[in-house]
């Protein structure tokens, strides 16, 4: 069903929950850059029917949420975003097990809030923005850099080719044809993004809860580098690389051995 939850410091947000009874737990995800929460449905289903509630959120300036398109005043927005998913769940369901699942941009907001709360069981984290696969131009950044300091919400192209995003060319099309979709970001979110996967790679031992970590290494969108990188100074993190995978593993043509290896991976932890 549709919801709308407003966080701390924020306009209501639109989402969508799916409980289920006698749930196992439930799953918080967190979506990429430019896409929307809509997108998760089929995935919801296949927790819902494994007996896992699932919720989530567009994020500000995405989907049916409001906000200037890709744009984010202050990346710890996105930490009162996720306490208020929280507390919907704990309000509707009780004590349960909380599992954060955050792809792309998603995941790197993901990792972020495992590594400064504690009030996660588990998490999954799939294709983060911590390296990207390709440089943007020196002087795009150079004037982003400049203009973030005057006119902090004003929108670039991400540079996102949505045929990157899967090798799945009706998922491709499906993308295109969104009108949901959209391919901005703010100067400000750039750089608040960049600067939190800095801070990620640099961390040691920040994660205490198991995580898995899965990455495509044929993403051309977010550097499989990048999830090694930090898996190597994370020893709670399972990392997991598919062979031929690229940016969206749970849209790929594979995708059912996908799901079926997080809800493995899901079990044998509980």
């Amino acid at each position: 069903m549709e919801i709308r939850i407003k966080p701390a410091g924020m306009q209501e947000l639109s989402g969508i929950y799916l409980p289920v009874k006698k749930t196992k737990a439930a799953i918080i995800m967190v979506h990429g850059l430019g896409e929307h929460i809509g997108r998760y449905e089929k995935g919801a289903a296949f927790f819902n029917e494994n007996k896992y509630s699932f919720i989530g959120l567009d994020l500000p300036g995405h989907g049916k949420s409001p906000g200037k398109r890709g744009h984010i005043s202050s990346f710890s927005l996105y930490d009162n975003m996720i306490d208020a998913m929280v507390a919907y769940l704990r309000e509707t369901e009780g004590d349960i097990p909380l599992i954060l699942y955050g792809q792309s941009l998603g995941g790197s907001i993901a990792l972020h809030y495992l590594v400064t709360n504690n009030n996660m069981h588990r998490g999954i984290i799939t294709s983060p923005w911590l390296k990207l696969s390709y440089k943007p131009p020196k002087i795009k950044v150079l004037l982003a850099s400049i203009v973030r300091h005057v006119l902090p919400s004003l929108l670039q192209s991400s540079g996102l080719n949505p045929q990157d995003i899967s090798s799945d060319p009706r998922v491709v099309n499906e993308y295109i044809s969104d009108p949901l979709a959209h391919s901005l970001i703010s100067v400000n979110l750039f750089f608040s993004a960049t600067r939190n996967a800095e801070i990620l790679l640099n961390c040691r031992d920040g994660l205490h809860i198991p995580v898995l970590l899965m990455h495509g290494d044929s993403d051309r969108i977010a550097s499989v580098k990048g999830s090694e990188a930090l898996a190597e100074n994370n020893p709670m993190t399972e990392l997991k690389i598919w062979k031929g995978g690229f940016h969206e593993l749970h849209s790929e043509v594979f995708r059912e051995e996908v799901m079926t290896y997080i809800l493995k991976w899901l079990d044998k932890k509980a």
